[in-house]
């Protein structure tokens, strides 16, 4: 890649990269519009690219999913936080029904050499059940040992989720 490139015009080589790619991936600006977007992202989210940019993440996040999604963001445009990872809803309005697809997303903020926010960097995978059902249905746990697996998997997703509120902690000791 050329040295003379800013970091802005690096990140955006980069993100064109992405096609194809199994994830979904987008860069969003930071009044929240789409940028930019990969063949991934518009299969998961059922939307073409002429649908998506210019359009913010908001047209098309679950309404329960907005605030919190939106706090996230607004903390890695302050420079509070590098990046979030949530399960999420996009909600879709088809013939008056509405239909939902449930999705991690990983969120990373692209700043310049003076910490300025840039725009985000977002990559979603589809989950194909909704993540608190797989999480609090503990029907289909028979013994022990599951029980421990997924216990154990909550465990690390929880880490994951505060993994810097709890490397800030550990190292104020």
């Amino acid at each position: 890649m050329d040295d003379n490139l800013t970091i802005e015009e690096r990140a955006l080589a980069w993100a064109a990269s992405w096609n194809p790619s199994f994830s979904g991936r987008a860069v969003v600006n930071g009044d929240f519009t789409f940028r930019s977007v990969n063949d991934a992202f518009c299969e998961i989210v059922e939307k073409t690219k002429g649908e998506l940019i210019g359009k913010t993440f908001s047209s098309i996040t679950a309404t329960e999913n907005l605030s919190i999604e939106i706090a996230n963001a607004e903390l890695v445009k302050a420079g509070a936080s590098s990046y979030y990872r949530l399960p999420k809803q996009y909600e879709f309005i088809e013939k008056n029904k509405v239909r939902k697809v449930n999705i991690i997303i990983l969120v990373h903020g692209v700043y310049d050499a003076n910490r300025k926010f840039l725009f985000f960097i977002a990559t979603i995978k589809r989950q194909e059940r909704n993540l608190k059902a797989k999480i609090l249905n503990l029907s289909d746990l028979v013994d022990i040992k599951k029980i421990a697996y997924g216990l154990t998997g909550l465990l690390l997703a929880v880490i994951a989720a505060f993994q810097e509120k709890i490397i800030k902690w550990i190292s104020s000791f």
